[in-house]
């Protein structure tokens, strides 16, 4: 996220309050708890429902919020969402995080298992009670939802077409898991998911696909280097286009700037921008809504774009105006700061730290750059804005230089993929106090891995840094 910080900060966010739904809210992986995931700085304005059809799993995620203070609500309900309320068939399989109220597919699992993951294979069946969406919320007085996340393999469709009702209230975005082949039988598909939303106003942003979202035939001698693959399936992302020309007029400044905040928090950075300066330019005379200060102190930390001079660029012109005197002369000092210590180590827009233990045999140090390059690679849509910051103070930086050089060639030999594509790298060694507090400000996050030296994290300073761990 990029300008959600800087809104908290300056009080934009101090009368809005967001509702999350998460619609299979079982935790499987750290990243499933999205109250500590980032999420959090929307507290104490910030409301998450979860839903799961095991029980277990919800008194296990009410255990652990509640085991430590918190400064939002988080509940979690132990029921089935659907497009109806009565009873239906939950189909277990192993693993539990791909039980349905649809039966496996079982001719079309058994067909891509090698290539997909380890099972699902049928357990048993078992009845839960469902409910919709809609009847949820009026049993409990909830008004408005802002943000939903679907993952119920297969039930999407039916778990939207029971929150008719709440679309009507302004949701503004939906993450949902979405299908290309179906892995359930009668599961609908991705096309189905896609009308449905743009009839009730969303459009489709992206496509989040995961490492096993696609059949990658790896075992076939002749296709390999064709790196054939066919989609599965696929977190796809929606938002309500409140700028689209005919939406404009009747958008009010309180929802577009809940839009801009989700648009941010997913990753949707020049969404965010355009929501952001279209309030500027439209409601300023509310300081609620004015956020030209936020919009320059959050794009100085993007280095890309303090080169070209953020207050030369176009769109920022056209709200430089209402931005404070003593915010621009900051910006254009940090401007010049950032042209003296941070340009020449060709960060982009994702910067990750790693602090390697450069004491480990070099043989061994490279494989595991190599493995970490090669992960990052299969995140092919952010991948060429990736720099990696090496943190080297106790090594030559002729000799970390040689290590990387090596690694890069490698991974690039391996991979095949064109240059542009390419991870970025640069090294930081000696430099002052002054000079790292300013770099840090210009990473995203941090990777954890086994040969990292952890001693320093702390004396870094970046413990607040999201960790990746690799």
């Amino acid at each position: 996220m990029l300008f959600v910080p800087h809104l908290k900060r300056r009080g934009h966010l101090d009368n809005l309050h967001f509702t999350l739904c998460l619609i299979g809210s079982r935790q499987i992986v750290p990243d499933d708890d999205w109250g500590t995931s980032g999420w959090s700085i929307l507290a104490p304005n910030l409301t998450i429902y979860g839903f799961d059809a095991d029980a277990k799993a919800c008194a296990i995620a009410n255990q652990n919020f509640a085991r430590s203070p918190k400064n939002w609500t988080e509940i979690h309900v132990p029921i089935a969402l659907w497009d109806n309320e009565g009873i239906q068939t939950l189909h277990l399989t192993e693993p539990p995080g791909c039980s349905s109220l649809f039966p496996l597919e079982t001719l079309q699992v058994e067909r891509f298992l090698e290539y997909l993951f380890d099972g699902p294979f049928p357990r048993e069946t078992i009845q839960v009670e469902t409910t919709t969406l809609d009847r949820f919320c009026q049993m409990q007085g909830i008004k408005s939802i802002d943000f939903l996340h679907l993952d119920v393999q297969g039930g999407e469709l039916n778990v939207l077409d029971g929150a008719r009702k709440m679309f009507q209230t302004g949701i503004l975005g939906v993450m949902t898991e979405v299908n290309f082949l179906p892995l359930y039988r009668q599961q609908p598909l991705f096309g189905d998911i896609d009308r449905f939303l743009n009839q009730q106003g969303f459009s489709l942003f992206n496509f989040n696909l995961p490492e096993g979202g696609k059949v990658n035939w790896q075992n076939s001698t002749c296709l390999e280097e064709l790196r054939t693959q066919r989609l599965v399936w696929s977190d796809a992302y929606y938002f309500q286009d409140l700028l689209a020309p005919t939406r404009q007029s009747s958008a009010p400044p309180q929802q577009l700037m809940k839009l801009a905040c989700l648009a941010d928090m997913l990753g949707f950075m020049d969404y965010a921008l355009e929501v952001l300066l279209f309030l500027t330019q439209n409601y300023a005379s509310d300081p609620a809504y004015n956020t030209a200060n936020v919009i320059l102190e959050s794009l100085i930390d993007l280095p890309h774009l303090a080169k070209r001079g953020i207050t030369q660029l176009a769109a920022i012109r056209s709200i430089i105006d209402y931005a404070d005197s003593e915010v621009i002369t900051s910006v254009e000092q940090a401007s010049k700061s950032l042209e003296s210590i941070v340009l020449p180590l060709q960060l982009r827009e994702f910067n990750i730290l790693l602090i390697p233990d450069w004491s480990i045999d070099e043989e061994i140090l490279g494989l595991k750059f190599v493995e970490i390059f090669n992960r990052l690679l299969s995140y092919h849509r952010v991948c060429n804005q990736i720099s990696l910051v090496f943190y080297a103070d106790n090594i030559e930086r002729e000799q970390a230089e040689m290590i990387l050089s090596y690694v890069s060639l490698i991974v690039m030999e391996n991979i095949n993929i064109p240059i542009e594509q390419a991870l970025d790298y640069t090294i930081v060694g000696d430099v002052t106090e002054e000079q790292w507090q300013e770099i840090i400000t210009h990473l995203n996050a941090y990777i954890k891995f086994q040969y990292g030296d952890r001693s320093k994290i702390e004396r870094l300073g970046i413990s607040h840094l999201h960790e990746i761990s690799l």
